[in-house]
């Protein structure tokens, strides 16, 4: 299942984030800092592509900047998609905490793919080591995640959207737009994450896919927040970058998973915390 071959196409080392979609009210966190900042220490050498909605600002913004090439992103209306939140508890919970712009981000990586090829890799991820050279001439790849329980109880296999290897105009990019297109309905991944599994299963030949270790070694629950930031686990044999889950956290009123939050986030919890995030990310710190 997990078995990658390469192909002929090489793909230039660059790596595409995302940023800004929402109004930049408060200074750029600590934390997508160090997701930059790791990115160019642990991938040296590469081209790291921020896209943004709006510019952020703040001494860490400053301090990464002259280090990144800057993008305008091109968005579309989402004024139409925002509709169909109304349709299900699930979009209705996403719309009143304001994530959907993590669904026209979904949109926007998959159009960013598919145009230029290269890596998409989400701004709430610490890297670990490096990506290995024969990844970036896969023609697309990402990694599986946790299982997960539909609206029935059932076990799904879902495919995380994360951390995306692709070709310009790859086949698998070509269909997952399409898909894409054709199955949002406002809930959190109808569209991507379960829809690229069924995906998977319609195009195997057109897909790699990773170990769920290789990414998301920690999963987005109770546990694996708490591994992440209020615990220390020394096993990371084998993981390549860590996806943080940034939106079930980041607020302080969320508390259905932990109590830790951005504002705890300091660089001083960084520098002396014994967790699992500052111990790895310390040394990605000035």
């Amino acid at each position: 299942m997990n078995t990658y071959t390469t192909t002929s196409k090489p793909i230039v080392r660059a790596f595409h984030f995302i940023f800004g979609l929402r109004p930049q009210n408060e200074p750029f966190h600590l934390l997508h800092y160090l997701a930059l900042r790791s990115c160019l220490e642990v991938n040296a050498p590469c081209i790291v592509n921020v896209h943004l909605g709006e510019e952020p600002f703040g001494q860490w913004w400053q301090l990464i900047r002259p280090h990144i090439i800057i993008h305008e992103l091109k968005r579309d209306d989402w004024t139409e998609r925002r509709q169909m939140y109304e349709q299900s508890k699930e979009g209705q919970f996403i719309l009143s905490a304001g994530l959907q712009y993590a669904h026209e981000a979904d949109f926007l990586r998959g159009e960013l793919l598919a145009k230029y090829g290269g890596v998409y890799v989400d701004m709430d991820t610490l890297f670990i080591t490096p990506y290995p050279a024969d990844w970036f001439s896969l023609d697309f790849a990402l990694g599986e995640e946790q299982v997960h329980l539909d609206e029935r109880g059932i076990q799904r296999i879902t495919l995380c959207n994360a951390v995306m290897f692709s070709q310009p105009n790859s086949e698998f990019s070509q269909a997952m737009l399409k898909m894409m297109a054709n199955s949002f309905d406002g809930r959190w991944n109808t569209h991507s994450c379960w829809g690229i599994a069924q995906l998977w299963g319609q195009i195997p030949h057109a897909i790699t896919v990773f170990p769920q270790r290789y990414f998301y070694r920690f999963s987005a629950d109770q546990n694996g927040i708490s591994a992440l930031f209020e615990k220390y686990v020394p096993d990371i044999d084998g993981v390549y970058s860590l996806h943080l889950w940034e939106h079930l956290w980041r607020d302080a009123w969320r508390t259905d998973f932990t109590a830790f939050h951005a504002g705890m986030l300091t660089t001083a919890y960084v520098k002396n915390a014994p967790t699992t995030y500052a111990a790895l990310a310390r040394r990605f710190l000035d």
